[in-house]
């Protein structure tokens, strides 16, 4: 519900085509615009991460991948108990462990990672920092080429860079899940 100065409140459902010249619908115009905004931006910080690798040597991508690994957010307490096999990447070799949630249409991430894993550690900390709050279509777009995109293809071995991809794989699906919630007592994902 919004309230907007002197006169009844009113739902966003209630706003129509007819509304166009009225206070509401230049409220409504400007919310629009700066959600637009925010979105680009978001959609852009992961494009700022892969300019950033991309155009680095392969020194400084390895110091880039370690700095993205210590800043990975620890996995909020609530998740922590339910690292479970439900969880876990097991395309990758580290323990990876996904946890999405999305609400109005943005997808917040939640991983956690062993620090002695730090490559793997810093993609899915390149993932979160650069998809966190993003679309729901956003992170289904992020091209399958990421890894080869920011070069870690050039500094890791081919089996890492096969559980790298099954990460991003994997974000996908769980992105999926949460956004189409099961109705009670269907196990199935939509798709499956």
């Amino acid at each position: 519900m919004v309230i907007l100065g002197p006169g009844p409140p009113f739902d966003d459902q209630d706003f129509e085509e007819s509304d166009l010249g009225t206070p509401q619908a230049g409220f409504f115009s400007l919310i629009q615009r700066f959600l637009t905004q925010r979105i680009k931006l978001l959609v852009a910080a992961l494009e700022a991460i892969v300019s950033e690798l991309s155009e680095a040597d392969r020194q400084e991508r390895i110091e880039l991948l370690i700095e993205f690994a210590r800043s990975l957010p620890p996995l909020p307490e609530r998740l922590e108990r339910l690292k479970d096999a439900e969880h876990r990447v097991e395309e990758c070799q580290s323990p990876v462990f996904l946890f999405v949630e999305t609400e109005a249409d943005r997808v917040e991430i939640h991983a956690d990672v062993p620090i002695e894993a730090p490559t793997v550690r810093g993609f899915v900390a390149i993932l979160v920092e650069g998809l966190n709050g993003a679309t729901v279509e956003d992170v289904l777009g992020v091209k399958n080429d990421l890894i080869d995109r920011i070069g870690l293809a050039e500094i890791l071995g081919m089996q890492r860079v096969r559980g790298l991809g099954g990460v991003l794989s994997r974000l996908k699906k769980e992105v999926v899940k949460a956004s189409n919630p099961r109705p009670p007592g269907n196990s199935q994902v939509p798709g499956e």
